[in-house]
């Protein structure tokens, strides 16, 4: 079965740089702080072009401790795209503000400005927007200098009119599970910004609000990168454009091959460059389509099956969108490709051969 995605190729293929960057960690035994994180903090900064960058514990805590530091609190509203991973609602939830669910387009599956600025109030505090799949969001344009934050956890390198995500609003957050195009060996994140003052309170809030030895001025939480994930990362950081550069390649061929076909196929924003985290295509037809995709040894993945106005978590907790059925429709219809770098070129051609028999009934 051709997988979906498969991080163990590539921390195979580096077993031995993974294996002397882990030991050097191992040998000076500083795995908290060590300098393994603050290097890899300055080479992550310097490859967006951002300002600063802070490693936290995983993705959800970049996203909950970038909205804490820029002081979204308890009754704020945050606007966040009712198509996405419960982790961006839930990290608006545990601060006890109220997550705003709200439609997304049709094309892009993100956030629809228009829909957003209808479900502004005067308790908006903040928009989270989500750089989906790979893609870069554009930011909606706000009333009332609403700040607009970015939940880039899938889009490690995707740029908007030649600027990176993670530097297109106030702040960014990144995660590095395994899966994502810079993913680690286990969990990690980052928080991105040009406000400095954002930046050293996320450094504080990440260790447990200190300032100084046993003085802490506040209530934060213990979410430090480790300096193993650091390490790890580092490594990966030497091929993160000859991986991202690969995805792209296998969605052009992908992009081509299904041009003619009855499906709807991943769209850019204008001005925007993917890196294709996941190739997302959708079809009426999708459960059938699924089985027959298995049958031929091709794996397929829902992102998502759930709009988050139909998570039980939520509810109670988040506004939901004004039109639901546009998230509805959407999550009925999707499904995802194998798209990572370690495919061969005769894994991409038979998932292209499947697809084509899948779809046309061959």
């Amino acid at each position: 079965m051709i997988p979906v995605s498969d991080p163990t190729r590539q921390n195979t293929a580096l077993l031995p740089e993974l294996s002397e960057a882990v030991g050097a960690v191992l040998r000076h035994g500083r795995f908290i702080a060590g300098p393994e994180v603050a290097q890899f903090e300055e080479v992550f900064r310097t490859w967006l072009g951002a300002p600063h960058a802070v490693g936290v514990g995983n993705g959800t805590d970049a996203i909950r401790l970038m909205l804490e530091a820029a002081g979204v609190g308890p009754g704020d509203e945050v606007l966040i795209p009712d198509f996405t991973m419960i982790a961006t609602a839930e990290s608006v939830a545990a601060l006890g503000a109220v997550p705003v669910l709200v439609e997304i387009e049709a094309g892009t599956y993100m956030i629809d400005a228009d829909a957003a600025a209808a479900a502004v109030t005067p308790r908006t505090r903040a928009a989270l927007v989500v750089d989906l799949f790979g893609a870069p969001c554009p930011l909606p344009e706000l009333p009332g200098g609403i700040e607009v934050f970015e939940d880039a956890c899938q889009a490690h390198g995707a740029t908007l009119h030649g600027r990176a995500v993670g530097t297109l609003g106030r702040a960014g957050s990144f995660s590095f599970f395994p899966a994502k195009n810079l993913g680690g060996i286990g969990d990690g994140g980052m928080v991105t910004t040009g406000d400095p003052d954002l930046a050293d309170a996320v450094r504080r809030l990440r260790n447990h609000g200190r300032v100084a030895q046993y003085e802490h001025d506040h209530l934060g939480c213990n979410s430090r990168l480790d300096s193993v994930q650091a390490a790890a990362l580092l490594v990966k950081m030497r091929y993160i454009e000859q991986g991202n550069a690969r995805r792209q390649a296998i969605a052009a061929a992908y992009d081509e091959r299904f041009a003619e076909l009855d499906l709807d196929l991943p769209r850019v924003a204008d001005g925007g460059r993917s890196v294709y985290n996941l190739y997302v295509v959708a079809s009426d037809d999708r459960d059938t389509l699924r089985a027959r995709l298995a049958e031929r040894e091709v794996a397929t993945l829902v992102h998502y099956e759930r709009p988050m106005h139909r998570q039980p978590a939520l509810a109670g907790v988040a506004v939901p969108p004004r039109r639901p059925e546009r998230t509805e429709e959407i999550c009925s219809r999707v499904m995802s490709l194998p798209c990572f770098p370690e495919l061969s070129d005769g894994e991409v051609e038979h998932v292209m051969e499947a697809v084509v028999a899948a779809v046309t009934g061959g």
